[in-house]
């Protein structure tokens, strides 16, 4: 079970990616665009926000202070947010505007992933929270400031 876990923490975000691959792939040339631009805007909030809770909040690890062993190495830096419940998360609430059945999906897996950095001691539930309301706040900008300036070029 372990092997799982450890798979999920991991590796299971590259899934999210590849869903939102998929979206883009059936996508046509000017819905393309739109989600290229929410997703490059949407990652951008993200890292900002990402930076900017990391100097706000520390959080350390829980392997660190609770003195788990952690199933996979890390190192012992602040735990908040997680990296990869926040990148999982911005991909996937992002496609979720765009592709609604696939998006569900990818937040379903983007969970998944931070549930998995808890069980394998690298991170608590709150930097998994952190981690989700950044993707969710970026993916949002994303999505409507691309709608914005989609609509502000076609009005040209």
């Amino acid at each position: 079970m372990d092997s799982v876990v450890i798979f999920c923490a991991k590796y299971l975000f590259v899934l999210v990616v590849l869903l939102y691959l998929l979206a883009l792939l059936q996508a046509g040339r000017h819905q393309r665009k739109a989600y290229v631009a929410a997703l490059i805007i949407a990652g951008i909030v993200a890292v900002i926000l990402d930076k900017l809770g990391g100097k706000l909040y520390y959080d350390p690890r829980p392997f660190i202070s609770h003195h788990y062993v952690p199933l996979i190495q890390h190192v012992a830096d602040n735990g908040f947010p997680s990296e990869h419940t926040t990148f999982s998360m911005t991909i996937a609430v992002t496609l979720a505007y765009y592709r609604r059945h696939l998006g569900w999906l990818a937040i379903l897996v983007a969970l998944i992933v931070g549930l998995a950095r808890i069980d394998v001691h690298v991170h608590s539930p709150i930097d998994i929270i952190g981690g989700i309301l950044i993707g969710v706040i970026a993916g949002t900008i994303g999505y409507y400031l691309t709608l914005y300036l989609v609509r502000r070029r076609a009005a040209r």
